[in-house]
C-alpha cells in the first residue's frame, strides 16, 4: 500500500482497485504520528482519554445528589379506591393507588422542621385481599418526598398495613436505611352505606390517614440547590 506524503497523490490498493486520493504538500495523511514539538491543527478534536488542560472550565452540571436524613413525627391523609371494591369476600386481583399528603415536624437533613410537607404515593399497589372486615395490605412499595425547595429528601419506601376493619398498625422503611411506625385509619365516603356496601357491591372509595413516628432516622436522597 503506497503512500506519498508530499506528492499531490496517496494510492491505495484495496482488493485489486486502485484508488487516487488527492493530498494537499504539507497536509498530515490520517493516522500517521505527529512530529514532536509540531502544533496542533485548530479546530482539530481532542482525542478521547487525553488529559483535560490544566485550568480549563468544567462544563456546569446539576447539583449532584447526596444523603440526608428526617427524625420526627408525621401525618398525611389522601383519598383511595379499592380495585375491585371491597366487600366482606376476598376478590382476585385486589389493588389501589394511593396518594397522601400532609405534614412532618422534627429535624430534616441537620435542620428543625416544625411543619415540612409530606407526600407518600404507592402506584398500582396490589394487595394478598381486602375485606371489609381484614386487610393485609404488604409489602407494598411506593415513593415519599419531605420537604420543599432547596431542602428537599426523596425515599423509596416499603409500606406495611395490617388493617382490621377500619384501623391498624402502618409501617414504614426506606430502602437507604430508617424506620418510621404508627397507626392508620380507613374511612369509607359513608360510614352509614358502608354496612350496606358491604354485603353488596362493595365499599369503591375511602380516605386512608396515618400517623407516623421514627423509630430510626428516615434516610433518603436530596438535592440541594445552587
Amino acid at each position: 500500500m503506497p503512500v506519498a506524503v508530499a506528492g499531490v497523490v496517496v494510492a491505495v490498493l484495496v482488493a485489486g482497485v486502485s484508488v487516487g486520493v488527492g493530498v494537499a504538500d504539507g497536509a498530515a495523511v490520517a493516522g500517521a504520528p505527529r512530529a514532536a514539538g509540531a502544533p496542533r491543527v485548530a479546530g482539530a478534536p481532542r482525542v478521547a482519554g487525553a488529559p483535560r488542560v490544566a485550568g480549563a472550565p468544567r462544563v456546569a452540571g446539576a447539583a449532584p445528589a447526596r444523603t440526608a436524613s428526617f427524625s420526627g413525627r408525621c401525618s398525611f391523609s389522601g383519598p383511595i379506591q379499592p380495585v375491585p371494591p371491597i366487600t366482606v369476600v376476598p376478590r382476585p386481583g385486589a389493588h389501589f393507588s394511593y396518594l397522601g399528603r400532609g405534614t412532618c415536624a422534627g429535624v430534616l437533613a441537620g435542620r428543625s422542621v416544625p411543619a415540612a410537607p409530606v407526600a407518600v404515593r404507592l402506584d398500582d399497589a396490589h394487595t394478598l385481599f381486602d375485606t371489609c372486615e381484614l386487610g393485609p395490605d404488604l409489602p407494598l412499595h411506593g415513593r415519599m418526598t419531605l420537604g420543599a425547595g432547596r431542602r428537599r429528601l426523596r425515599l423509596a419506601v416499603t409500606v406495611d398495613l395490617v388493617r382490621l376493619a377500619v384501623a391498624g398498625p402502618f409501617a414504614l422503611r426506606s430502602a437507604l436505611g430508617g424506620r418510621a411506625a404508627g397507626v392508620a385509619e380507613f374511612t369509607p365516603a359513608s360510614q352509614t352505606a358502608a354496612l350496606q356496601q358491604c354485603g353488596g357491591d362493595g365499599v369503591a372509595q375511602a380516605t386512608l390517614s396515618a400517623t407516623l413516628q421514627t423509630t430510626r432516622a428516615l434516610v433518603g436522597t436530596a438535592t440541594r440547590g445552587r
